[in-house]
């Protein structure tokens, strides 16, 4: 009887052990693949600083071409969507700008060099992609965006009738994406591609007597406004985004450097414009949610 009580006993306590360890098991394992989650679910923000050659053409303001140096600032802010292991956001935002002031010079040139335009741009981009992962190194991404494009562009010198013009201009980009990740014991190399172009959409134009900015009214908009604004598609509108860059992801931060063409050209009232940006970034990019991705599989932006 003794032997059968004992034998009792050491079955309860061995069952007791096992669950426990069982238990401590599927804990860990929780709290890995809850972190791997974090990590990929992570908000990524990236902020640049951006210079490089500019080439800008308003046929309203002037037939020639202003150029020159040019600088900027982006932030970038991704993640993938909480109920989707596949869909993906990205938020970005950019700045550029050269003004000119009449103590100081500055400001793209003419070929002659002897007159100057101010200009500013600003760019809001909201994206969705839909991700591939090939052999836990391989990530590519298929999407579209709105983008939100406005600038302003103001003659100085030589300037009697047409002195200034803003643009305003709404359109669906078409998006794709490369990056392969190289993963070593202390940091990461992440070498990747992207291009995009408008195919759709909405934008402003100058006729040649009368200036989109003329016909907006403070408080309201002048009747005429709605003959400025047009439907955009490849007819009258083209532009071409290609980035190619290289991060650095570090323990706690990732360096970014790229080079970028940023271009956009359309035609209306039969006046010629674009706008050419050959740029240079240098960025660093941190995780505001969840901790800083080791493996190349968890870089996502």
């Amino acid at each position: 009887m003794k032997k059968i009580v004992s034998l009792f006993l050491l079955l309860i306590v061995g069952a007791t052990l096992s669950f426990a360890q069982t238990k401590e098991s599927t804990s860990s394992a929780q709290k890995k693949e809850s972190i791997k989650t974090s990590d990929r679910k992570a908000v990524t923000s990236k902020w640049s600083l951006v210079t490089g050659t500019a080439q800008y053409a308003s046929h309203y303001l002037s037939p020639q071409e202003y150029s020159g140096v040019i600088w900027g600032i982006e932030a970038i802010h991704g993640r993938f969507y909480k109920k989707s292991d596949n869909v993906s956001w990205k938020l970005r935002l950019n700045h550029l700008r050269k003004m000119h002031n009449n103590i100081g010079g500055g400001g793209l040139e003419n070929p002659a060099k002897t007159a100057h335009a101010s200009v500013q741009a600003y760019e809001v981009d909201y994206a969705t992609h839909y991700n591939w992962l090939f052999f836990n190194h391989l990530q590519v991404r298929v999407g579209g965006s709105l983008n939100i494009y406005g600038d302003y562009m103001q003659n100085h010198e030589h300037a009697i009738n047409n002195v200034m013009t803003i643009n305003l201009q709404t359109q669906l980009y078409a998006l794709a994406e490369v990056r392969y990740g190289m993963d070593f014991k202390r940091f990461g190399i992440d070498i990747y591609a992207n291009i995009g172009t408008p195919f759709i959409g909405f934008s402003s134009f100058d006729d040649r007597y009368e200036p989109f900015i003329t016909s907006v009214v403070p408080g309201e908009i002048n009747v005429n406004a709605y003959n400025h604004f047009k439907f955009t598609s490849f007819h009258n509108m083209q532009g071409l985004n290609f980035e190619i860059g290289v991060d650095f992801a570090l323990r706690d931060l990732t360096l970014s450097f790229s080079y970028e063409e940023r271009d956009r050209w359309w035609n209306g009232f039969e006046l010629q414009n674009y706008r050419k940006n050959s740029l240079l970034k240098v960025g660093i990019s941190v995780n505001l949610l969840g901790n800083q991705p080791k493996k190349s599989r968890d870089r996502q932006f």
